[in-house]
């Protein structure tokens, strides 16, 4: 009988010590299971571990919102428009959507993992990318509402940025001019980027932006302050302010900019990796908006398609689908569209044949 209690005692005693350890090894193994990282998205833990991960990232940035429509509203959220609405100086306050900070979220992200990334010659092209569409997404923010706020690193819920004030115009034309002048340093020439990327931005294009910023806001800066109405404002109360970083360029220094960048695009244009398209002659104007040859079209009596164009700077592909067909805008030919556009700064304004320097938008099928 003593034999049979101490064997129980003995029995009960590996009982307990198996169930804690499965106790033990259940808490572990629900601890690991449900820190695991998902399998089917990526996420920033597990992404940006090599350059094919950046370079999808930089794929990501593509954003070209607001490059030839942004006409129609630049000063459209800044007391200028209320010279024509109201009679005076101060427009309505409206609720919009146009404040869109979602892809200079993307392209900050991109940059912060590029700081940790052990070979950053890899990743240049990406990086690249991401200052060219963030400086492209302030700038276009800041030709409707003049200042804004600067984001140059991945917000988070409580950031100071957010409750902030807007930084005045001139800091965040000075933000643009430094990411795109990175931008430069970081991207492939255009004669450099493989057949398979055509369409991705490049040194090139980045200069011919920065020419146009500088452009852009050398003249605004020289001209409308003429009207004599305060647009800056005291940054508080009313505007976004004057403040001006240490070493802001001049008028002068702008439009020099202007030139040199505009410049630096020509050189490489007369290199042969630029040129006006005229194989049609005195009727290459007309073609040129119109070279089908997809499926075995004939895009025009020379037989020249669109691998024949290197007019284009920069360039946007869009894919439509057959909802897109039926809209009153939509481009004819099909569920493919190419929207390109590019910067003309060879063709005088005089010649009547061409559009003058910019040159429109326009689609050309696929």
């Amino acid at each position: 009988m003593k034999n049979n209690i101490n064997t129980l005692i003995i029995m009960k005693r590996y009982i307990n010590i198996f169930a804690i350890g499965a106790l033990a090894a259940a808490a572990t193994g629900c601890s690991d299971f449900l820190e695991l990282e998902p399998k089917s998205s990526g996420t920033e833990a597990i992404f940006f571990q090599n350059a094919e991960q950046f370079e999808q990232a930089a794929n990501a940035c593509y954003d070209f919102t607001g490059w030839k429509s942004s006409y129609w509203w630049m000063d459209g959220g800044t007391d200028l428009s209320g010279f024509t609405s109201t009679g005076g100086g101060t427009t309505v306050e409206t609720d919009e959507d146009n404040w869109n900070y979602e892809n200079i979220r993307t392209c900050c992200i991109l940059l912060s993992k590029a700081e940790q990334y052990a070979n950053p010659d890899e990743i240049s092209a990406s990086v690249g990318t991401a200052y060219f569409f963030r400086a492209w997404d302030h700038f276009r923010m800041l030709q409707k509402y003049g200042g804004i706020p600067i984001v140059d690193h991945v917000l988070d819920v409580n950031d100071e940025v957010i409750y902030g004030l807007r930084n005045s115009r001139y800091e965040v034309i000075n933000f643009i001019i430094s990411d795109l002048q990175k931008a430069i340093e970081l991207l492939p020439k255009e004669s450099a980027i493989a057949s398979a990327d055509k369409g991705k931005v490049s040194k090139e294009g980045a200069q011919g932006f920065l020419a146009r910023v500088c452009l852009y806001e050398g003249t605004w800066e020289k001209y409308v302050p003429s009207i004599g109405y305060d647009l800056d404002g005291d940054g508080q109360s009313q505007g976004a302010g004057s403040a001006k970083p240490d070493g802001y360029p001049s008028v002068t220094e702008l439009l020099t900019l202007a030139r040199d960048n505009a410049k630096a695009v020509i050189n490489e244009a007369e290199t042969g990796t630029f040129q006006l398209w005229n194989e049609c002659d005195s009727l290459s104007y007309y073609y040129l908006f119109n070279l089908d040859d997809g499926e075995g079209n004939l895009a025009n009596y020379m037989g020249a398609g669109k691998s024949s164009n290197k007019e284009f700077i920069l360039k946007k592909t869009l894919r439509l689908h057959a909802a897109a067909r039926r809209h009153q805008h939509r481009p004819r030919g099909g569920y493919l569209a190419r929207l390109q556009f590019q910067f003309d700064f060879r063709r005088p304004i005089c010649m009547p044949q061409r559009s003058a320097y910019p040159r429109e938008l326009h689609w050309q099928h696929e």
